[in-house]
């Protein structure tokens, strides 16, 4: 039984994730060449929808120069683990799905 809005419970989550999206960590890889293109070393605000267990969080912490993290996700138990993972970063969360976000940037 899940306890979270996706198919796994969050404590499987992010080893059955890699089970069911092909190239997971790759597609993670892909966003992060475009954001450093696009950007280069200028500060960057994140905004992580559907954020899980703040798997792409944690990385965008260790490369990119952030001047806000916000992780969203409609799981509170899917917060509670990234919160965890995330512990003392200064990120900002929200439980909400991604139809309900209202950020004006």
């Amino acid at each position: 039984m899940t306890d979270n809005k996706s198919a796994f419970a969050v404590n499987q989550y992010d080893e059955n994730v890699r089970k069911v999206i092909p190239h997971y960590d790759e597609i993670y890889e892909q966003v992060f060449s475009v954001i450093t293109t696009y950007c280069g070393d200028k500060p960057v605000a994140v905004l992580d929808t559907g954020c899980g267990t703040g798997n792409f969080g944690a990385m965008a912490l260790n490369r990119l120069k952030l001047t806000e993290l916000v992780l969203c996700d409609p799981s509170e138990k899917m917060l509670a683990d990234a919160k965890k993972k995330l512990a003392n970063q200064g990120c900002e969360y929200h439980c909400i799905g991604s139809e309900k976000l209202e950020f004006s940037n």
